[in-house]
């Protein structure tokens, strides 16, 4: 590696010190003024400083990079930027030039682009200056520059060495210029933390995951071996073993194929293997496992301990056809390994059983038979098991019991009650589910608040009688955060205030983990999503950022950076994010979050359409914060259309009853929201006196909300959301209910505990 890395230029300092967000220098640190400064460099004339060369208008570096952070990149256009501007701007913040950089490339100015990334690379403080390598890597590979992007991406190594992305284009430079001995090489000295997740040591980059990254290595180290013609066979053949069927299985198998049909040097073993894994990439899963089944269990027994991946291939082919024989193949592949591992050490042997039994549970053909195989350490068994009960309805004090000896986490318990409560509650079992409350295992913290609010909704009307009326029973959920279903639910029944303090902490209970966690500077990757966002490229900025705070230990951080997005008016991807942020880390909810948890864009819009046709305001801010979190340009998978995710069909039929000629953009604000708020009115003509169902019917259609409201349209409001048979129709009223109660606070103050939509 190091004589790789050793081709790269040595010219440029190396800077020590940490990044100050970009944002918040081009934001917070003009406070109260920048109203002004925004307004009067928008016509070019804020922040004129006679010394400025090189910026139109004679702006200054600072003007220059808050129009950019504001989405006005049209001023690069006309700016030809010198390396003393870079330094103006790298002096205000060291992440600015490689701002400037990501900026001209957004307007494809790719040249430019380079000339602010070389001189970046230069002169540039180490995590920018790498940064800036892998930008010059990517352009030169887009240009099939490989040995540039090679120089470009060894030189980036040198100053990020964790960088994954700087690794996959290295690799994927040697490779496009058939230096396969360098290649093998390279791939021998890849560091372990590139292949493990965030949370477990992983190193950076925002491009390419472990995983995937983990896979071109073996596809580099198995083409590389064919045409050095050294351990071909073996390196091939390693790539099939390692890992779950996965893409690269299919461009490896068709490389062999195509240059020796025959798979010449393979056993016959091995030759099945290769295709079985191969067919389940392509997910034709009868033939794949038509091919398992063709492997001797005795030569497989012998090698699992090498071939981690092949099971999990075998257990992604289960769905398809041939259940019956892939369950006696597996039944003497279980038996031949008893007697092959006996020479393992007994970790191996036992995590290699635990491999083969999740296979068989996988091809077994009931829930009871599964069952046989679980492993209580093992909870994607679990998972597997508790899917197909619930597929199967199977009744939720058999699950819940079943979940307990086998030592579920939280999680499965509160899957299984949101799944299969339901039916315990349309057929009015009552008694039930105050057994499954009393089962329920003491960690189970969020399913025994459900449980907990639930039974005592059905004391309250007579249905269930408990001790004291329950009452005391809502106190853990009462720890949930007010802005979680249960949680708030709980306050409304205890006549408990949802209102929260200015600090950001709860007045009425704390989170579960009873912990604030401390603020901090962006760091790593979510700096680089905030340097994005201050190029003005808010939605790749939006996504890497969204894909980071799938990290709890980043759900600090990424609140701060949604703040900066609500900032420059992207209340859409403040709003996905805060929400990302708030749920993966268990973050307090206090003032501050409110406001980026309920933002309310459009709204003039939003109150003018709803107060036109009658509907609550709050109630219809909640549903298009549900619908579209806000997006104008939101389109669904089905086609579904703006803020209100107006179907074109539905459109039609709408204009027609509101008299509107024809055409009309369902993506223009206004069009969208008075449809919306329109089509929620006329269903109080087609659901009447039902508030719930019209709004769970604006989801999953007027039909089956009249079909709903004659089955249990007279359970009270708690209780028919708990009713509904639609995981997504329920999910959506939930949300609707919460959102509409913060809505109604923010318009008026109401206590959010009264909950609209509940009344």
């Amino acid at each position: 590696m190091t004589n790789l890395l050793s081709r790269a230029s040595s010219s440029g300092a190396s800077f020590s010190g940490s990044l100050v967000s970009g944002l918040r220098a081009v934001v917070l640190s003009l406070g109260v003024a920048v109203t002004v400064a925004i307004s009067l460099s928008s016509c070019g004339m804020g922040d004129l400083l006679p010394g400025s060369e090189g910026t139109p208008q004679g702006l200054s570096g600072r003007a220059l990079m808050e129009r950019l952070a504001f989405g006005e990149g049209h001023v690069l256009d006309t700016l030809v930027p010198t390396e003393a501007l870079v330094e103006e701007i790298r002096g205000l913040d060291p992440s600015f030039p490689y701002v400037l950089g990501r900026g001209y490339e957004a307007r494809d100015l790719q040249e430019t682009a380079r000339r602010v990334y070389r001189w970046e690379l230069e002169r540039g403080e180490p995590s920018w200056a790498g940064r800036s390598a892998l930008r010059l890597a990517r352009l030169a590979a887009a240009r099939r520059r490989w040995l540039a992007s090679e120089g470009y991406a060894a030189r980036g190594l040198e100053l990020e060495p964790e960088n994954r992305d700087l690794w996959f284009r290295l690799g994927e430079a040697l490779y496009r210029q058939e230096k396969y001995r360098e290649l093998l090489a390279f791939t021998d000295e890849m560091p372990r933390s590139l292949f493990l997740p965030r949370a477990e040591g992983g190193s950076r980059g925002g491009q390419y995951s472990p995983g995937d990254l983990g896979a071109e290595r073996l596809l580099w180290r198995a083409v590389a071996g064919h045409h050095l013609e050294e351990g071909s066979n073996d390196l091939f053949l390693q790539a099939f073993l390692e890992i779950p069927a996965h893409s690269i299985h299919s461009r490896l198998y068709l490389f062999r194929y195509y240059r020796d049909s025959r798979f010449r040097g393979f056993s016959r073993d091995e030759g099945a293997l290769l295709e079985a894994v191969y067919r389940t990439a392509l997910e034709e899963y009868d033939e794949a496992q038509r091919l398992f089944r063709r492997i001797d269990p005795a030569w497989l027994a012998g090698i699992l301990h090498e071939a981690p991946g092949v099971l999990a291939s075998l257990t992604q082919a289960a769905s398809g056809e041939g259940g019956q024989a892939t369950r006696q193949w597996l039944d003497r592949l279980k038996g031949e390994f008893q007697v092959r591992g006996e020479a393992l050490p007994g970790d191996t042997r036992a995590e290699i059983g635990r491999e083969v039994a999740r296979a068989q549970a996988h091809y077994a053909p009931s829930r009871e038979e599964m069952a046989s195989f679980m492993d209580e350490a093992d909870q994607a068994m679990i998972e597997s098991w508790l899917s197909r009960a619930i597929r199967e309805g199977a009744p939720l004090p058999e699950v819940v019991e079943a979940l307990k000896q086998w030592g579920a986490e939280p999680q499965a318990f509160r899957t299984a009650l949101d799944r299969l409560a339901p039916g315990v509650v349309r057929a009015r079992r009552w008694e039930e589910l105050e057994e499954v409350y009393q089962a329920l295992p003491a960690g189970a913290l969020h399913a025994r608040a459900h449980l907990a609010v639930l039974t005592v909704l059905a004391a309250r009307q007579g249905f269930l009688e408990l001790p004291g009326g329950g009452g005391d029973r809502l106190d853990i959920a009462l720890e949930l955060s007010p802005t979680d279903y249960y949680g708030l639910l709980a306050r409304r029944l205890s006549g408990r205030s949802g209102e929260l303090s200015a600090s950001g902490t709860l007045l009425s209970g704390e989170t579960l983990s009873g912990e604030t966690p401390s603020g901090g500077m962006l760091s790593g990757d979510l700096e680089h999503a905030a340097a994005i966002l201050a190029s003005g490229q808010h939605e790749v900025a939006g996504n890497l950022a969204m894909a980071i705070a799938l990290d709890p230990g980043e759900a600090e951080p990424a609140l701060a950076l949604a703040s900066q997005f609500s900032r420059l008016g992207h209340a859409s991807t403040a709003l996905g994010l805060a929400r990302r942020a708030v749920a993966r880390g268990n973050l307090p909810v206090g003032e501050r979050e409110i406001a980026l948890l309920y933002p309310r864009p459009f709204s003039v819009e939003i109150e003018s359409a709803a107060a036109q046709e009658g509907v609550s305001a709050a109630v219809f801010y909640g549903l298009v914060r549900e619908e579209s979190h806000f997006n104008p340009r939101a389109r669904s998978p089905v086609g579904a259309l703006g803020l209100s995710q107006i179907m074109p069909a539905s459109g039609d039929d709408i204009a027609r009853r509101m008299g509107w000629p024809q055409p009309f953009n369902l993506e223009r604000v206004s069009t969208n929201l008075q449809m919306g708020a329109y089509y929620l009115n006329l269903l109080k003509t087609m659901v009447p006196d039902n508030l719930i169902l019209q709004v769970a019917s604006y989801n999953a259609g007027p039909g089956r909300g009249r079909g709903w409201q004659a089955l249990f349209g007279d359970l009270p409001p708690e209780l028919l959301v708990e009713a509904i048979p639609f995981v997504e129709t329920r999910w959506y009223l939930r949300r609707i209910a919460v959102s509409s109660a913060w809505y109604q606070y923010l318009l008026d103050g109401t206590d959010p505990a009264e909950m609209p939509l509940l009344r």
